[in-house]
């Protein structure tokens, strides 16, 4: 059976045996020689089996019981306390810091290098493209003119025979050309994007390294990544002005080694 409860206010009783004033659950007790109702403290009885033994003891058992409740709850309550003060005054402890990554890379002065390369080779892809580009249209040219010829009644019939027969076999050798061109420009772009990758890679790792130092010489507990802007960035919706900022001491350690003729992207 689900309990119930209700709010009962406790009552206060003279007894000659113990203390002047002890605390009574039943107004109505013959052993009462002074009751009044004690204002503030409220107590909720539960009517089921378990609690009506429990109301049916003598008062001080209830009375006893319910100290000790009280007692328990209230070590736990300074158990929790302690944890959480605990828990704050480790986090008060750390040391906690931001760096920008991607401005940190747009400013290696390397980056603009290995930019520099990738574009040169994704520039030379394109040159081998066009060769390519430059076959199959001459074949499509070659291939307008034989549909005029196959079209012109005015021609003789074997003449517009042989010219359609070239037609259709120019058709064919065009479509292998075109999955050609397919297949290796699908070629370039997938060697590029690798290229690019593994240069990001590389440059993230150089920078990683050297924040790595920085973090281990200020002793920082914490370094968070704040690229992007603050919608962008899912981990970082709001940084203050008083967390250390590491992002300028880590690209001039990058561009601590960089040549004298060498400057990095504004």
């Amino acid at each position: 059976m689900r309990s119930q409860f209700r709010l009962t206010p406790l009552m206060m009783k003279a007894d000659a045996s113990n203390s002047p004033w002890v605390l009574s659950s039943n107004p109505t007790d013959s052993r009462n020689s002074l009751r009044k109702p004690l204002l503030g403290p409220f107590l909720v009885r539960f009517h089921d089996v378990r609690c009506y033994r429990l109301f049916s003891t003598p008062t001080y058992l209830y009375i006893k019981s319910k100290m000790k409740f009280n007692l328990l709850s209230f070590l736990c309550a300074i158990a929790i306390a302690a944890g959480v003060s605990g828990l704050t005054a480790s986090a008060q402890d750390l040391k906690i810091a931001v760096v920008d990554m991607q401005e940190a890379l747009n400013k290696y002065y390397k980056t603009d290098i290995e930019v520099g390369k990738i574009n040169t080779m994704a520039e030379e892809k394109r040159k081998s493209l066009d060769g390519y580009q430059a076959a199959y249209q001459q074949m499509t040219n070659k291939m307008t003119e034989l549909d005029k010829t196959a079209r012109d009644t005015l021609l003789d019939e074997s003449v517009r025979k042989d010219a359609l027969e070239q037609l259709q076999a120019l058709a064919q050798e065009r479509a292998v050309k075109g999955q050609e061109i397919g297949d290796a420009q699908r070629k370039a772009s997938a060697e590029v994007m690798q290229a690019r990758t593994e240069m990001e890679e590389s440059l993230v790792a150089e920078i990683k390294g050297v924040l790595d130092a920085v973090v281990t010489a200020q002793g920082l507990d914490l370094v968070f990544d704040k690229s992007f802007l603050p919608k962008a960035n899912k981990a970082i919706v709001h940084t203050s002005e008083n967390v250390l900022d590491l992002t300028e001491e880590v690209i001039s350690k990058l561009n601590a080694a960089a040549p004298a003729t060498t400057t990095s992207s504004p």
